[in-house]
């Protein structure tokens, strides 16, 4: 278990499965560092227990939450205000590079789970994508890397490719989304005749 702190912030924060936190938590305690990475609880549907691993080039805001079985890859933000909650349906995945910006909400449904490779997820949010301001992911949702999902978007039990532009304001429900593919500001797209349409991401974007 490896981890630094700087003012304000957790800087890395690395625990591997079945290992303890509660030396960690008293050790955050100890110096007054308030820190909302824990296991999942004991609930009627899960028995609990499952915790975060957190690359240590992760940053993770303190004021940020993250809760059961998640794993945050190599250099991924999470800013201040955003719940990745993984009490429910788990695993999420969070890719290297991705960024989890203020107050977003990442959380799935119980046993209802996205294929990626030969695992299988509540959520896989591949690299160098970025959750914008607000935003909501509920899984089941597979997002490409290099994904764009605007401030205070919906993605839910869809399947989002690489390189996708999701405006602010949009909403994209039980879809697939081919690569490159561009939703606008605000559109509603919640059947795959709809997002069979889609047109490419504009160049100026």
């Amino acid at each position: 278990m490896a981890f630094q702190t700087t003012p304000r912030c957790i800087r890395a924060c690395v625990c591997r499965r079945n290992e303890n936190w509660s030396g960690l938590l008293h050790r955050f305690q100890q110096r007054g560092e308030r820190i909302m990475i824990i296991s999942s609880p004991k609930t009627s549907w899960t028995m609990g227990g499952m915790q975060p691993v957190i690359s240590d080039s992760a940053y993770v805001s303190d004021t940020a939450v993250v809760i059961g079985d998640a794993v945050i890859a190599e250099e991924v933000m999470v800013a201040p205000g955003a719940v990745i909650r993984c009490d429910e349906g788990m695993p999420v995945f969070i890719g290297h590079g991705s960024n989890v910006q203020d107050h977003v909400v990442i959380h799935g449904l119980l046993e209802k789970k996205i294929i990626e490779g030969h695992q299988r997820y509540s959520v896989y949010i591949g690299k160098e994508v970025s959750c914008g301001h607000a935003c909501v992911i509920h899984g089941p949702v597979c997002i490409g890397d290099g994904t764009f999902v605007g401030f205070t978007a919906v993605v839910h039990s869809s399947e989002v490719g690489k390189r996708v532009f999701i405006g602010h304001g949009a909403k994209v429900i039980g879809v697939r989304i081919a690569d490159g593919k561009y939703v606008p500001h605000g559109a509603v797209i919640a059947d795959q005749e709809t997002a069979d349409r889609l047109g490419p991401v504009p160049d100026d974007l």
